[in-house]
């Protein structure tokens, strides 16, 4: 028994002139079957076809759901494997299959309850090897309040595995680059070859077969290592599958629901793909593409890092930098700033390049290329970067307070630790809530400037020292304060000093002690 439509096709070939071999070659129907239905009249197939009905009587309890959603639907073509799909997503699963869903379906239509389009006829194409070809095609879609969807569709010519992704706005290079990054690692490879269209986010003209691309596009080419095959303009043929895969998410997807939000729109997606855009058997092939994807990925190669992907952390590594300052990458030694030796850096590694970076302020510290043996790059502008964001946070210190000394102390700060200076500012604003009293915080930057003890955290411990004293520093004459800075107060604060000090200062408790 056949479909409807399929009825319909043959003999609409039948009366512009098609023999029946020729009808066998178009639709792929046995010629027993093409002859039968070539002979029988509208009647007669509806006759037959009403026994066959009863096959399918099981989905007579969601006849005014499927008129309704078919009524609803934001599409001039539906078809009969998207209603059903909707139907188990909203009611898990059904009581019988899509195939006796689709002659129940058949018999709606017949019956008068819903009217539709005659199908377009399409010449069949060659098909291509495993691991050739992947199709790449966008479009858009505008719902029916009024929120428009913007759809990269991307599927696999041999085993026809698909992706889809959804944007909120048209799509930018860096998009495409980022889509293409995703696909290949949801397909589990890297085809030999994309097909495109001339879209202005990869071609930026063509002249006489030369194809020029955009520069982003370009190097994302060279650097991933697949070849392009574009399309000529007016030629849909070319990358077919794609095309009707772009209508199929319209038709099957988007035209059947609504979404609150645009992450719920990605969620259900994302479901669909695999409960139907992969989960159910592809009528090209005769096989499920979730299935078939095992086979298309032997011959898939190997998913390398893009430089595009640069501020993924998921994708970099951690190294371990020896005692000469060195990591290996690729069985090759590799230098970074001496400061970083025996400790932990990431690294991200590209087809072309190797990138270096601080773990704990994710700051580039050094770059290689691969492109002609590995040798080292400067970079420049990220320490010209690091210096200006140093440079800022200073300024900004400086503005806080208007002692006599603030801005030496800031400044000694700046000079001393200027490597870790953010982390120094840092410290000192968390800390800033709790030295309330100006007077004594200006003793404090006095008393830390003429010792150099110049840290955020020296500068905290003397205010708290000084809190706890009945008279500020500023009233004590200059001998008070000069044997409050050598004797009582000094070594306590220091984070690191000479040994003598601390036995002077253990000696000095034990005397009290005694006296006591």
């Amino acid at each position: 028994m056949i479909k409807l439509n399929m009825y319909q096709k043959i003999q609409k070939l039948k009366n512009i002139g098609h023999t029946w071999s020729s009808i066998v070659s178009i639709t792929g129907l046995d010629i027993k079957t093409v002859k039968k239905y070539s002979n029988m009249s509208e009647e007669a197939y509806k006759s037959y076809f009403a026994s066959y009905r009863k096959r399918a009587k099981c989905f007579e309890i969601f006849e005014k759901e499927i008129i309704e959603i078919w009524n609803n639907a934001n599409s001039s073509k539906l078809s009969s494997s998207a209603i059903y799909d909707l139907l188990e997503e909203r009611h898990g699963k059904l009581p019988a299959t899509d195939r006796s869903f689709r002659s129940y379906m058949a018999y709606l239509k017949m019956d008068g309850k819903f009217v539709t389009k005659k199908e377009r006829i399409y010449e069949p194409v060659e098909q291509l090897p495993m691991g050739k070809q992947l199709q790449v095609d966008f479009g858009q879609y505008k719902m029916k309040n009024g929120i428009k969807y913007y759809i990269f569709a991307a599927i696999l010519s041999a085993s026809r595995y698909r992706y889809i992704k959804l944007f909120e706005s048209p799509l930018r290079t860096s998009d495409l680059i980022q889509s293409l990054n995703d696909c290949f690692a949801y397909c589990g490879g890297i085809p030999e070859e994309i097909a495109i269209d001339q879209d202005r986010l990869m071609v930026v003209n063509e002249n006489k077969g030369d194809i020029v691309l955009t520069k982003d596009f370009a190097s994302y080419k060279d650097e991933i290592g697949f070849n392009l095959y574009v399309c000529r303009k007016a030629d849909p043929e070319s990358k077919g599958k794609v095309e009707n895969l772009v209508n199929f998410v319209k038709r099957s997807f988007l035209s059947t629901r609504n979404f609150a939000t645009f992450d719920e729109a990605q969620l259900r997606l994302g479901r669909w793909l695999v409960r139907k855009a992969n989960g159910k058997r592809c009528a090209a092939t005769g096989q499920i593409p979730m299935i078939h994807i095992a086979q298309e990925r032997k011959y898939l190669k190997a998913i390398k890092n893009s430089i595009f992907d640069l501020s993924d952390n998921n994708l970099r590594e951690l190294r371990k930098v020896d005692k000469l300052g060195q990591i290996s990458v690729n069985a090759v030694k590799l230098s970074v700033p001496h400061e970083y030796r025996l400790q932990t850096v990431s690294v991200f590694i590209s087809s072309n390049e190797v990138h270096i970076f601080d773990i704990k302020t994710e700051e580039k510290i050094a770059l290689y290329t691969l492109k002609k043996g590995i040798s080292k790059i400067p970079i420049v502008r990220q320490k010209s970067l690091r210096a200006a964001k140093n440079s800022e946070l200073k300024s900004d210190l400086c503005k806080r307070f208007q002692f006599k000394n603030w801005n030496q102390f800031v400044e000694t700060n700046f000079q001393t630790y200027r490597r870790y200076f953010s982390d120094q500012y840092n410290d000192l604003l968390r800390k800033l809530p709790q030295m309330k009293d100006l007077a004594i915080l200006e003793d404090a930057t006095d008393y830390c400037v003429e010792n150099n003890t110049v840290t955020m955290s020296q500068l905290f411990d003397t205010y708290n020292y000084l809190l706890t004293q009945e008279e500020p520093l500023s009233t004590l004459n200059h001998s008070e304060y000069k044997l409050l800075s050598n004797n009582t107060f000094k070594s306590p604060i220091v984070a690191s000093g000479n040994i003598k000090d601390y036995i002077e200062l253990v000696e000095q408790d034990h005397g009290m002690e005694a006296s006591k």
